[in-house]
């Protein structure tokens, strides 16, 4: 009888080892598949971030280069606005073109 016990305990004792492991390596497999999924949330919003900041960016360029425009339009001639019109000018296409860089990097991400 006792040797009997002592097969039943041995097996509870090698079945609780055994679902040890398989709860082990199921909690291994599932946090890698969160951080997985939290790399690729992480990467998504990095990817929506260029977007957003490339538009803020492509439309204040466009915005300087407008007031650039109205400048040269209405106002030629002084030396004041003469450095307004390049300052403005440079800024906005600087702003523009950096812009649709980002959008076109996040894009292709």
């Amino acid at each position: 009888m006792e040797y009997k016990a002592l097969k039943v305990y041995m097996d509870v004792e090698s079945r609780s080892s055994i679902e040890k492991k398989k709860d082990i390596e199921e909690h291994e497999s599932a946090a890698e598949y969160h951080e997985r999924a939290a790399k690729h949330h992480r990467k998504a919003l990095q990817h929506n971030n260029g977007r957003i900041f490339g538009s803020l960016l492509a439309v204040l360029g466009i915005g300087g280069l407008i007031f650039a425009a109205v400048i040269f339009i209405h106002l030629s001639g002084c030396q004041r606005y003469t450095n307004a019109l390049v300052i403005y000018g440079a800024m906005g296409l600087i702003f523009f073109a950096s812009g649709i860089n980002m959008r076109r990097e996040a894009l292709e991400e």
